[in-house]
């Protein structure tokens, strides 16, 4: 049996295969690393609204007291580290509470929140800052 070579068949070149190969690689490595910074964003967006919960709904607790005078006039208070976002322990969280008196009559406050966290890309701070009367107002 004798191998017959056609001049029409046409097949790729070493060189062509090796070319195309190296432009799907480039490809294959501009989705993952735009997957690596959509996963690494979404978690940070995670947290941040993690934090502002927390944040939040302390916030809403201190404004519901029913008397104003039983919160503290002024300073800060000492912070509260590891708390996850429902405030329970164990989270990345760490809460400072910060209350002034802004009029001088004992029948409001002002309320300052911070909130600190660290993962690998930093420190990050979120404040929230209210006055209330007591009573949700």
């Amino acid at each position: 049996m004798k191998l017959q070579i056609h001049k029409d068949q046409m097949g790729f070149t070493l060189i062509e295969v090796v070319i195309a190969m190296a432009i799907f690689s480039i490809g294959i490595l501009a989705v993952g690393k735009m997957m690596y910074m959509a996963v690494r964003t979404n978690s940070t967006g995670n947290e941040v609204t993690e934090a502002a919960m927390l944040a939040q709904s302390t916030l809403e607790t201190l404004k519901n007291t029913t008397d104003v005078s039983t919160l503290p006039k002024n300073g800060e208070q000492p912070s509260e580290s590891s708390l996850d976002q429902n405030g329970d322990p164990g989270g990345i969280y760490t809460r400072t509470l910060d209350f002034t008196d802004p009029n001088g009559n004992d029948d409001s406050r002002l309320i300052k929140i911070t909130i600190v966290w660290s993962r690998l890309s930093g420190t990050k701070t979120i404040e929230f800052e209210t006055i209330t009367q007591g009573n949700g107002i």
